[in-house]
């Protein structure tokens, strides 16, 4: 049975208990992935978006491999693994890729991978060839991650002409333009992870595109309040990505591990499952295609995910144990929903939250998470209006069509309250 939190917890202050519980979660992982593997098949024919769905999952697996071989805790999946290898060198195979060109990607990262782990067939290396350097390809018109996409595949493939400008394409990608952490919504959060996952070829601090890659120009901040905002919306499979993404640039601390290992704790929904995101598979599905599909289909991205976090963050755990900074796992806490609020423009709990950590300015201080509070400081400066009050309440206000003035006045009014009891003096930072 999984451990009482609070037990857990205690139990977290030697680096034994962390690997001990690495070890149990890569273990459940990767026996639930065998459990599972009927799903992982290119070749199951349904509804069109779940037909994606396991061509998809196809090409995520492929990457699970290849990050456990450079990892030192390697794939126990053994079945998933071994259908993985034979449907990959069935003739279906490259049947199905030629007939689903504009699926490229999903086809052609496991054949990449495949090929710089075990080896391929000329016709799957050739078809990988030809299809990366054809117009369609070339032509693509997508955002930097996406073409990054293909760089990542093609770099992993080796001894092969990237076809996008690479090292402009990764000046353009927000790794180096710097996102919101509190504007920043899911899709930016993930380009920003996957652009970390293709510079360091899910390596530490590794140059995988020989592009001198700096490491330490504050990305890090950007990823710590990223992953505090996510715990704070029970996002796991988005947490995971973050922890691993501040990892591989070398920027992990103990709180990072202990926030997250915290919160998938809390959230398992039994001794081997860390449940996907709320809401991305609804119940139609279970209707559609069955109880066990569902359960898949919902949580199959986040356990791959958390495998391949799990073994990166294992391989740096005695660097990472050794941080003995001081740190408040309510405070962190507070910090992620201040920046939960904020995205949901929910003013009055947002000042509300601000007035609970007034006193807490030492703590944040010393965990080096000024930024946080300065850059919610500064969303709420932003709402700050002519006269006085704080907050635009257009759309809330249309919604109570026969009372929009009162609704309004009492909005404001309430907030304007809050917001005259904060000492703000005492909540602004000096950034390092």
């Amino acid at each position: 049975m999984i451990e009482p939190l609070e037990n857990w917890r205690k139990q977290m202050t030697c680096v034994n208990h962390y690997q001990n519980f690495i070890n149990d979660r890569i273990k459940g992982i990767d026996l639930w992935l065998d459990n599972h593997k009927e799903f992982f098949n290119p070749y199951n024919i349904s509804d069109k978006d779940t037909t994606f769905l396991y061509r998809k999952s196809f090409c995520e697996y492929s990457l699970y491999l290849y990050v456990c071989d450079k990892h030192e805790i390697k794939d126990k999946s053994h079945a998933l693994k071994t259908q993985f290898l034979n449907h990959l060198n069935d003739d279906r195979f490259l049947q199905l890729a030629k007939r689903h060109r504009e699926l490229f990607l999903a086809f052609g990262l496991p054949i990449a991978i495949a090929k710089h782990l075990y080896g391929v067939t000329p016709p799957l290396s050739e078809y990988f060839t030809k299809e990366l350097n054809s117009q369609h390809s070339r032509s693509l018109e997508l955002v930097p991650f996406r073409m990054m996409d293909y760089v990542f595949a093609a770099q992993i493939f080796g001894d092969i002409e990237h076809i996008f400008p690479v090292n402009k394409l990764s000046k353009m990608s927000n790794y180096y333009r710097l996102p919101d952490p509190i504007l920043a919504d899911e899709s930016q959060a993930y380009a920003l992870t996957h652009n970390i996952f293709y510079l360091t070829g899910m390596q530490r601090r590794a140059d995988f595109l020989a592009l001198n890659v700096d490491f330490d120009h504050g990305v890090n901040k950007v990823l710590e309040a990223l992953l505090l905002k996510y715990i704070a919306k029970k996002d796991l499979d988005l947490s995971l990505e973050l922890l691993a993404s501040l990892a591989l640039i070398g920027h992990c601390k103990k709180w990072h591990i202990e926030l997250v290992f915290s919160a998938i704790t809390q959230s398992m929904e039994n001794d081997d499952v860390i449940p996907g995101p709320v809401g991305r598979i609804g119940d139609d599905v279970r209707a559609l295609h069955g109880d066990k599909f569902h359960h898949w289909a919902k949580n199959y991205h986040t356990m791959l995910v958390a495998a391949m976090c799990l073994r990166i963050i294992n391989d740096q755990l005695s660097d990472i144990t050794a941080d003995e900074s001081i740190f408040d796992l309510g405070t962190l806490n507070s910090l992620g929903h201040m920046q939960r609020l904020a995205a949901e423009y929910n003013l009055p709990l947002l000042l509300a939250l601000f007035n609970s950590i007034e006193n807490e300015g030492e703590i944040i201080n010393s965990m080096g998470l000024g930024h946080i509070v300065n850059n919610t400081k500064s969303f709420i400066d932003s709402q700050r209006r002519e006269d006085s009050y704080l907050g635009y309440f257009h759309d809330e206000k249309g919604k109570h069509k026969e009372n929009q003035h009162k609704f309004e006045n009492s909005v404001l009014a309430s907030i304007k309250k809050i917001d005259q009891c904060i000492n703000w003096n005492k909540l602004t930072f000096n950034e390092h």
